[in-house]
């Protein structure tokens, strides 16, 4: 669940990245905000992949 997770933030980051870059002249302000946003899930990915908690397997929980 938790690699599911990080998959997940991964995509977000992904997404805001390619708006920040597509970003029509009159939005430009909003640069800064996504650009705070991009590295705050950056952050979070790197701890949660620095924490190993991604190897975590649960035994018998979650379906499994």
């Amino acid at each position: 669940m938790i690699a599911d997770g990080v998959s997940l933030a991964e995509e977000v980051k992904e997404e805001l990245e390619s708006w920040r870059d597509n970003l029509p002249e009159n939005f430009q302000d909003k640069a800064d905000e996504l650009d705070q946003a991009i590295d705050e899930i950056g952050g979070i990915i790197s701890e949660i992949d620095a924490s190993g908690l991604e190897e975590v397997e649960v035994p018998g929980a979650f379906g499994r």
